[in-house]
């Protein structure tokens, strides 16, 4: 092998190792792997029971969630005016509405914008 020639690196080649040695098939037939990342290693907990139930909201929850919803129906009301532009919307070639959202344990956001492709 000379220095030219593509090779794993030793990360990679930990990485391998640590894959074939603790990575398994368990009783459910679903795979189990390390978090090879992550030092110490810890296993993520099996939130099967949980995955699949429709449990009532606890009552914080449920008021939060409330209030979320009917935020969302107010929103359906709200009009935005003509957007003020610098080129014509004839010489528009193509639009596209972008979203992107993203939430956690706390919070929930979004955000949405029209991108224009124009002649120029």
């Amino acid at each position: 092998a000379s220095d030219n020639d593509l090779a794993p690196s030793f990360d990679d080649l930990r990485f391998l190792q640590s894959m074939d040695d603790q990575c398994y098939q368990d009783n459910s037939n679903s795979w189990v792997a390390p978090l090879p990342f992550q030092s110490p290693r810890q296993r993520l907990p099996n939130n099967r029971e949980y995955a699949n139930t429709d449990s009532p909201l606890s009552g914080g929850l449920w008021k939060n969630n409330h209030k979320w919803r009917d935020e969302l129906q107010d929103l359906q009301m709200q009009q935005i005016p003509s957007p003020y532009t610098t080129f014509s919307k004839l010489s528009m070639l193509q639009k596209e509405l972008c979203l992107f959202s993203d939430a956690s344990v706390n919070t929930i956001a979004a955000v949405t914008y029209l991108r224009v492709t124009t002649e120029d």
